[in-house]
């Protein structure tokens, strides 16, 4: 698979990555839960149930505009001291 770009060229819009998976909503509170994209530590902005499918979680991430440029980079969550398989993203 190739994936497609995200674009963080411009400074003034705020850029989310939102993550699917499952037992995010099961931490143990919201500090229980940290993201980080290219080994920069990134908000957590939302955890918890997708609300429409069943069983499914939603984790979003706020990209700072500092991350510009990576270009394929890893995505990596920790979730009650537990590291969740990475997931490749391209950064323009």
């Amino acid at each position: 698979f190739e994936p497609v770009e995200v674009d963080l060229s411009n400074p003034k819009e705020q850029v989310y990555v939102v993550l699917f998976g499952t037992g995010f909503r099961y931490r143990h509170g919201p500090q229980a839960l940290g993201a980080s994209v290219g080994g920069l530590a990134v908000p957590v902005t939302f955890a918890g149930p997708q609300g429409g499918l069943l069983g499914v979680d939603q984790v979003n991430l706020l990209l700072p505009s500092k991350l510009a440029g990576r270009g394929y980079t890893d995505i990596q969550l920790v979730v009650d001291g537990k590291a969740a398989n990475p997931v490749r993203v391209q950064i323009r």
